[in-house]
């Protein structure tokens, strides 16, 4: 069995955090899962609700950047994670897998393994106007993103090979969530490195269950900081 980490990136939402929790529980078939709860300074029983959800079957881990950000949260996280596994599912607090579905590692995890010029499944919502060619491996077909187009690369839950962040480096810290990914998103256009890709057919994908509770949009649309918004939600 080769381990995998699922990186929860997190910050207050707490009933959002708690469905994603579940969701890899109940849906995701992975022989070997652990966890990692990368916080960025929640206040008091944010991480440790999340702890209990997780339960005493998985290992558990947590960092906390203390409100320094999400790029430092995530660059603690994939630190942290990349100790003990090859592996993360990267998943920030506010993706599931839809009820009724369940979505298997095995086969990225194989992919990963065998594909060396590979570094990434995507394993979230695709983006409009997408450029991509198709590649066997392992049995499969899977749509290999063209480097360079707008959002190849994007933070979405992912399955991610220690070799991504070798090549592309960490997060770049102090920005704003979305200025974050999309300094990620030139690194991953303009350093070489391995190629991202998606599943052609046959898989479930995470949905997004944020939109009405996004952090991002009212600290950059709206000019509020992280505790702000953390507030508008009521303390979610």
């Amino acid at each position: 069995m080769i381990p995998v980490v699922a990186l929860i990136i997190t910050y207050e939402r707490l009933p959002l955090a708690l469905q994603t929790i579940r969701s890899v529980k109940e849906r995701v078939i992975c022989p070997d899962l652990s966890f990692h709860i990368a916080d960025d300074g929640s206040r008091t029983g944010h991480v440790d609700a999340l702890i209990a959800e997780i339960g005493f079957d998985y290992k558990v881990t947590v960092t906390n950047s203390a409100r320094k950000g999400v790029g430092t949260s995530m660059n603690f996280g994939i630190t942290e994670c990349l100790k003990r596994a090859d592996f993360i599912l990267h998943l920030e607090d506010d993706w599931v897998i839809p009820e009724g579905q369940t979505l298997d590692l095995r086969p990225f995890v194989e992919l990963l393994t065998a594909e060396p010029t590979i570094g990434m499944v995507r394993l979230g919502q695709l983006t409009l106007d997408m450029e991509a060619k198709t590649i066997s491996s392992c049995g499969r077909l899977w749509w290999k993103l063209r480097k360079g187009q707008q959002y190849a690369f994007n933070g979405n839950p992912a399955l991610r090979h220690r070799r991504f962040y070798a090549a592309y480096g960490p997060y770049q810290e102090g920005l704003p969530p979305g200025q974050t990914e999309l300094s990620m998103c030139w690194q991953f256009d303009n350093r070489p490195g391995p190629d991202i890709v998606i599943p052609s057919c046959g898989f479930s994908n995470f949905s997004h269950i944020g939109d009405s509770q996004s952090f991002k949009y009212f600290m950059e649309r709206e000019g509020l900081s992280g505790e702000q918004a953390a507030e508008r939600f009521g303390g979610i």
